[in-house]
């Protein structure tokens, strides 16, 4: 979902993954992440914590682990942002 559409909304790929820090993410960028074999995954980067809807769970805010850093496929940010 998130590969076929993200430009048609406005967003261009600014980095890409996996990632070994916060280092050049800003506010609000779109982290996607890659589970299994597809972006399937998306949160928003909230300086230091990503807001995002974990599966069978509601909506959070977490700290963003090594874990997650290694599972961003790319990093989106929306044309008014750059």
């Amino acid at each position: 979902v998130w590969d076929d559409n993200y430009e048609r909304e406005g967003f261009v790929r600014v980095m890409n993954g996996p990632l070994d820090s916060e280092l050049g993410l800003r506010e609000h960028d779109i982290l996607i992440f890659k589970f299994v074999s597809s972006s399937e995954h998306g949160g928003i980067y909230l300086n230091g914590v990503v807001l995002h809807h974990p599966r069978n769970r509601k909506s959070c805010i977490a700290m963003i682990t090594e874990s997650l850093f290694r599972r961003v496929n790319y990093v989106l940010r929306h044309k008014s942002k750059c």
